[in-house]
């Protein structure tokens, strides 16, 4: 039993909780098929690309911000997002000049995009530039549960295992009880 003078009560009572955490924030998008659906994940995937790279030029500051223009917004993103290919391609010129007054973000931001977040943003918008709200706003959706599963307090192994397919990891056995 780990009760408080046991050492491995600090590690179970201060790890536990953030595994949990880390499994509840990520709950949503454990399902292979909502990946599948969406292909790209504006909140986990764009959203951080753009507040790392584009926020400080075009974000909330009025006194900084570049060209009028603010991605920080679902309006100001729209804006530069119409159904035209040309648009779309207009942010892809941009993201992959060679021509330094033309390169987002400007080589003197000195954040330029790897070559991982340019595929993400390209894949991001052939599928449609599909924007979504922070996911701070929007109503939590409990997840479907396969009706093969338990629907008890052990289906959670059920969405980490897909969590850990879906990622290409492998579960390590069971560990031996101690002795």
């Amino acid at each position: 039993m780990i009760t408080p003078s046991n050492p491995l009560y600090r590690i179970f009572s201060t790890s536990l909780p953030l595994f949990v955490i880390f499994v509840a924030s990520n709950w949503e998008g454990v399902s292979a098929e909502s990946t599948e659906q969406t292909g790209t994940d504006f909140n986990r995937e764009i959203r951080p690309i753009l507040s790392d790279h584009c926020f400080a030029c075009h974000g909330p500051d009025e006194h900084d911000r570049k060209a009028d223009l603010r991605l920080d917004t679902t309006e100001g993103l729209r804006s530069i997002l119409s159904e035209e290919d040309d648009d779309r391609g207009f942010i892809l010129d941009r993201i992959h000049s060679e021509d330094s007054d033309i390169l987002m973000p400007p080589p003197e931001f000195q954040k330029p995009l790897t070559s991982n977040q340019k595929r993400t943003i390209e894949k991001w918008l052939q599928l449609g530039a599909t924007i979504e709200r922070p996911w701070a706003f929007t109503t939590p959706q409990k997840p479907i549960v396969p009706e093969d599963i338990e629907q008890d307090s052990q289906s959670i192994d059920y969405f980490i295992q897909e969590r850990i397919k879906a990622n290409g990891l492998i579960k390590n056995p069971p560990a031996k009880p101690s002795e």
